[in-house]
């Protein structure tokens, strides 16, 4: 679902903020997303982990945070990701 949606904003270039957007996503991914979506049972747990990502310094997509605790920011090159790793302790395989 997170790539079809990474997909929706950067290749089709869709407003993923509007909820008929994440329901055509969520659909082409096998997913009943409208009851969800129209539904308030899960407001405060989504609201909980904006603001837990707000905190971790997030701000945009595509975000990853490593270790818990590195936040990488921005679309990156794949040689980028693999200096930035070596530099965190991981070697390539």
């Amino acid at each position: 679902m997170v790539e079809k949606i990474m997909s929706y904003y950067f290749e089709k270039e869709q407003d993923i903020s509007e909820k008929k957007t994440l329901i055509k996503a969520a659909k082409e991914v096998g997913l009943d997303a409208k009851e969800y979506l129209e539904g308030n049972e899960n407001v405060e747990r989504v609201k909980n982990e904006i603001s837990e990502a707000h905190l971790k310094g997030v701000s945009g997509v595509p975000a990853f945070i490593v270790n818990g605790k590195y936040l990488i920011s921005g679309a990156r090159e794949t040689e980028d990701w693999v200096d930035m790793l070596e530099n965190l302790g991981y070697k390539p395989q």
